[in-house]
C-alpha cells in the first residue's frame, strides 16, 4: 500500500497516509545514479528503476529498505548496449525478468527497442540479440509503452510518425506484439504488427 515515486537522482517511498516512509533510505529517499524514468515494484518488495545514462538503458534495483541490490547486474546495475536509446516503460514478468522499452535513434529513423534481462540482472541471451530487440513501424517511433498479455508476451505500443511527399509529418500509432524470444508474434496483424492511420 505504501508509494513510490521517483525524481531527479532520487526514489521515495510514502505511507498510505501521504507521509514519508521514514523507514526507507535516508529519511524516506534513496540515491539514484541515474534519473528514473519509470518504476516497477517487485513481489518480494524489491523496487527496480528505469532510466538512462548517455545512449544506455539503465536497470537499478534496490532492497525493500532502499539499500542498493548488489546482487543485481553489476553492482545493482544492469545496462544495454544501444548506441542512442531513449527510456519510456518497464514491466515485470511472473518469473522475474524485466523488460524495458523505449526508443533507439539513428540519423534517419527511430525503432522500437527492448532490453530484458533475467531476474539477477544479467542480459537474457534467449531473447532476440543478447537481450535486445528492435522493430521499424515507420519513420520515427516514440513514446513506447509496454504491456504483458495472459500468454507471457510483450506487447508495445508507440506513437509512429511518418513524412508523406505530400501531407507532410503524419501520426499514427502502432502496436507490435513478441513471442518470449523477442521474435515477432505473426498472428497479430499478419506480421507481428499493426499501424492505424490517425490521418494529419
Amino acid at each position: 500500500g505504501r508509494i513510490v515515486v521517483g525524481g531527479p537522482l532520487r526514489i521515495k517511498r510514502y505511507n498510505q497516509n501521504g507521509t514519508l516512509d521514514l523507514d526507507f533510505g535516508s529519511s524516506g529517499s534513496a540515491a539514484t545514479s541515474v534519473r528514473p524514468r519509470d518504476i516497477a515494484l517487485q513481489p518480494d518488495g524489491k523496487i527496480v528503476t528505469l532510466g538512462a545514462t548517455g545512449s544506455q538503458m539503465v536497470l537499478q534495483r534496490y532492497l525493500p529498505g532502499g539499500g542498493t541490490d548488489t546482487a543485481f547486474g553489476s553492482s545493482g546495475t544492469a545496462m544495454s548496449s544501444f548506441t542512442n536509446a531513449r527510456v519510456t516503460s518497464l514491466v515485470i514478468h511472473a518469473d522475474g525478468r524485466l523488460t524495458a522499452g523505449g526508443s533507439e535513434a539513428t540519423a534517419s529513423d527511430a525503432q522500437i527497442a527492448l532490453f530484458q534481462v533475467n531476474p539477477d540482472g544479467t542480459p537474457n541471451s534467449g531473447f532476440g540479440d543478447s537481450g535486445q530487440v528492435l522493430t521499424n513501424l515507420g519513420m520515427y517511433n516514440t513514446e513506447t509503452q509496454l504491456a504483458i498479455d495472459p500468454n507471457d508476451r510483450i506487447v508495445a505500443y508507440s506513437d509512429v510518425i511518418t513524412v508523406s511527399p505530400t501531407l507532410g509529418y503524419l501520426a499514427d500509432v502502432g502496436l507490435a506484439r513478441y513471442n518470449q524470444d523477442g521474435s515477432l508474434d505473426t498472428s497479430c496483424g499478419g506480421d507481428g504488427t499493426s499501424v492505424t492511420d490517425l490521418g494529419r
